[in-house]
């Protein structure tokens, strides 16, 4: 018995281990140390030059470096900046536009054809089109993404709104709400889950057209400081740049996963679990 509950205690994990069992993925940490090991191997045996893959101590030094400089910080600004000016221009069309044409059948076969026709169309694509109207000003840049998030955000909306329970639009019915009422009590929240996830996926997507369109146009951010680091053969700078952005994207879903679950509780999806 003595002995049962010995190993018992011993096996039972503590409330603080079972915290940090929650908080620290363990199958990633072991692949992440992996992924080190082999970077460390294959930098350190010359198998691959430091030109092309700096070994992680010089990273580890040129991130050091970055994060002591005003650079570094400029261009997180600059481009963060017109990252959340562009989203927040994305989600107010989005969200008025999308709950109008969900709640319309009539209009949305009208203009279901335009979208289908827009939305599949590479945001890269019409760069050259902005270039002309705008040249290579911020209001280009702030446009394009702004464009490139839309799309999934009012595809999301709609099809949250179409999938309204039929029970709730006959409820409204019952207590004579207006097509307005309808829309701001009935039909946005039901379609808030589905918008949340098209408002995620456009922050991404967004966000990676930002970057993108720095490193082609040579506008201020993080994708001309990659550029000009790469142009310069500063490759551990380039690789630091590089994972840099990796982190802020990370960071940018993980927030956005944050609110949606702090907002979005009473959904099934949330109360099972996160996602």
């Amino acid at each position: 018995m003595t002995t049962s509950f010995v190993s018992d205690l011993i096996t039972a994990p503590s409330g603080a281990a079972a915290r940090l069992r929650r908080v620290v993925n363990g199958p990633a940490v072991v692949f992440g140390a992996a992924i080190l090991l082999i970077w460390m191997a294959t930098t350190e045996t010359g198998l691959v030059g430091a030109a092309v893959l700096p070994s992680p101590a010089a990273l580890g030094t040129a991130f050091v470096d970055l994060v002591g400089s005003a650079v570094l910080w400029s261009a997180v600004w600059a481009t963060l900046s017109t990252w959340i000016v562009s989203l927040i221009i994305a989600v107010l069309l989005a969200a008025v536009l999308g709950v109008l044409l969900g709640s319309s059948a009539g209009l949305y076969r009208a203009v279901s054809g335009l979208i289908e026709f827009f939305r599949p169309i590479p945001s890269v694509a019409i760069l050259p089109l902005f270039l002309l109207l705008y040249g290579a000003t911020d209001s280009t840049k702030i446009l394009l993404t702004a464009y490139t998030a839309f799309w999934p955000m009012i595809v999301q909306t709609i099809y949250g709104v179409l999938g309204t329970d039929p029970v709730l639009k006959d409820v409204a019915a019952t207590l004579n709400l207006g097509p307005v009422a309808t829309r701001w009590r009935i039909a946005l929240p039901s379609a808030l889950p589905s918008m949340a996830v098209g408002f995620r996926i456009g922050a991404s997507v967004s966000l990676i057209l930002c970057v993108t369109l720095e490193i082609i146009v040579g506008m201020e951010g993080l994708g001309r400081e990659i550029f000009v680091a790469q142009s310069s053969g500063a490759t551990d700078r380039m690789h630091t740049l590089i994972a840099v952005t990796g982190l802020l994207g990370w960071g940018v879903n993980a927030l956005f996963q944050r609110v949606e679950r702090a907002t979005l509780h009473w959904h099934s999806a949330h109360r099972n679990g996160p996602r």
